[in-house]
């Protein structure tokens, strides 16, 4: 989504909010889906059978897939031939330009730009955490923390703290810059370094993570380099989701990183005794390199 509204915003595309109702029951399904035989419409001389679907249900994975191919737009004109011939089919409501969508508010300017905030969920949030009267800081994390998970007392019943912590993960969407703090709760003893970036369209930030490794690596090189897999894998989907919308990037794209090591070993074609033994999966950045796909 946050790649659409960017390329949204760097054309100057209007933006517009359709509500379709029951949208995803109006999907054409290109699977063979079966379902047992939903209560109240059982086969009394067949209870064993089920049904072969025709169209897509609620809850089917294949579900948003199935529904988003019915149509797409990018001029005035044919998204209203659109909406149209939508409104002739199925039951919708044209809720004119997008403000609010799943939590966030959109708003714009004079000059095209798009940003996106999440106020009243963070302040909904707040106030669920008893926490409405805190005071703001810059930077909501002490620095050089440490936790271990044999500190503090376990809580009696931790469905809150689950809550909130799923709900601050939703936040980040928009704020990159909680994305560490919210993620910052591993154990120290595992030694596990923490892979960070973020990925800019143009001028703007469209993906970003703050996750703890599922490894623990020997040095920093290692641990920066699995970075840098992570992310040449993330620019990889990106850049096949631009193909996907006919759009081509006409450069290689950049990647930053400040351990000269896990440069130079991203370039390297030759295999050092002493990282002979990372999974074969992260040198694929190497490949991406040396065929011009990224550069480091």
């Amino acid at each position: 989504m946050r790649l659409v509204l960017s390329i949204t915003a760097m054309k100057q595309w209007k933006l517009c909010q359709l509500d379709v109702k029951n949208a995803f029951l109006h999907g054409d399904l290109e699977e063979e889906v079966f379902m047992k035989q939903p209560p109240g419409f059982e086969d009394s001389t067949h209870p064993q059978f089920v049904f072969k679907l025709k169209k897509s249900l609620y809850s089917l994975k294949q579900a948003p897939r199935a529904w988003n191919a019915k149509f797409t737009g990018s001029s005035d004109q044919l998204i209203q031939r659109v909406v149209t011939d939508l409104s002739e089919v199925f039951e919708m409501k044209d809720m004119r330009q997008l403000t609010f969508f799943l939590g966030l508010h959109i708003s714009y300017n004079s000059s095209g730009d798009i940003f996106l905030s999440q106020t009243k969920y963070a302040k909904d949030l707040l106030h669920k955490a008893g926490m409405s009267s805190c005071r703001a800081c810059a930077t909501p994390c002490k620095p050089h923390t440490q936790m271990l998970q044999t500190d503090g007392e376990p809580l009696a019943d931790p469905t809150m703290f689950r809550s909130l912590v799923g709900a601050l993960q939703y936040l980040t969407f928009t704020r990159p810059d909680l994305a560490y703090a919210v993620n910052h709760a591993g154990d120290i003893n595992t030694r596990r370094s923490t892979t960070e970036y973020v990925v800019f369209l143009g001028s703007n930030p469209i993906s970003w993570q703050s996750k703890k490794q599922g490894s623990v690596f020997r040095s920093s090189t290692e641990a920066e380099y699995m970075a840098l897999a992570n992310t040449a894998a993330d620019l990889s989907w990106i850049r096949q989701v631009l193909l996907d919308l006919k759009m081509f990037l006409p450069d290689s794209p950049i990647m930053y990183c400040d351990n000269l090591s896990a440069l130079t070993l991203s370039s390297n074609p030759v295999y050092h005794s002493r990282i002979k033994h990372l999974d074969i999966d992260f040198h694929f950045v190497r490949e991406k390199v040396q065929r011009k796909d990224l550069i480091v």
